[in-house]
């Protein structure tokens, strides 16, 4: 009988080991499931956020290009087609200035349009500044000096040493040669480049000189190159009032005359009738 007892509790025991065991693997398996579940939704809750914000930037980015191509779409060709490509292929124009002098410092009219085109075009152009002082155009070709190892222009805005050669004599025919030369070259690393012609600045009281821009405006209607005669956004260099644009020696922009030069660019560049002066 007593036997029979023992026997009992120990089932009893062995029985309640085991139950106990099974509460406890059932009660961690159902905590894992618990912990997993949050985690998920933990998850699911912070996906969001982040698409929210890749969806933001992409939005941005196709607002910016969409902008840009409207700026682009009222481009003379061929340098329309030339700005559309890049922008629809999310690539940049690789924007290159040449000329005699400045063209450097915070000041200058190509800081100052590098500056403002962003406002329109974003990052749509990177801008390279070459400034060649004291060459005449044909030392500029027999030097090879315009052309820059670093970089192949996609469009090139060319000031083709007027002023330089107007001081070293040389004849027009040869610096229209030079500049087909210059222009050459260019062709020979990208034979798309857009080439963009436009005069040196004006001189107070020249005579000889402004004769040598309209003829090199003639030039490069004839050979079909854009031009851009930003002369027009200057007052007449026999005015008084032209003083106010010039250096004292009257041979360098100051800062009236560098914000006219970018202001009739960025004009050029956007289509827009820029109500306010360029600050």
């Amino acid at each position: 009988m007593r036997n029979g007892i023992v026997l009992a509790v120990l089932l009893i025991c062995l029985g309640s080991i085991v139950a106990g065991h099974f509460h406890w693997e059932n009660k961690i398996a159902s905590t894992g499931q618990e912990i997993q579940a949050t985690n998920i939704a933990s998850l699911n809750e912070q996906a969001p956020v982040k698409s929210q914000v890749e969806d933001q930037d992409e939005q941005n980015d196709d607002q910016g290009a969409q902008l840009a191509a409207e700026y682009a779409n009222q481009l003379p060709s061929p340098l329309k087609e030339a700005v559309l490509q890049k922008v629809t292929s999310g690539e940049q124009v690789r924007f290159l200035i040449v000329g005699s002098k400045g063209l450097t410092g915070e000041s200058a009219w190509p800081n100052i349009l590098q500056e403002e085109m962003k406002k329109y075009y974003g990052d749509t152009f990177e801008f390279y500044i070459q400034e060649i002082t004291d060459h005449t155009s044909s030392k500029v070709v027999e030097q090879q000096l315009h052309l820059l190892d670093e970089i192949v222009p996609d469009v090139v805005l060319l000031d083709p040493f007027v002023i330089e050669d107007n001081y070293g004599l040389v004849q027009m025919s040869r610096r229209f040669a030079n500049i087909n030369e210059m222009i050459n070259g260019y062709k020979e690393q990208n034979e798309e480049v857009v080439m963009l012609i436009q005069p040196s600045m004006p001189l107070y009281g020249a005579r000889n000189y402004p004769r040598e821009i309209e003829a090199l405006q003639k030039f490069a209607e004839q050979q079909s190159y854009l031009y851009l005669n930003h002369w027009t956004n200057w007052p007449h260099h026999n005015d008084v009032e032209f003083k106010q644009y010039v250096s004292d020696d009257t041979q360098h922009p100051n800062e009236v005359g560098n914000n006219a030069w970018a202001e009739y660019l960025l004009r050029f560049f956007t289509g827009d009738e820029i109500e306010d002066s360029i600050d």
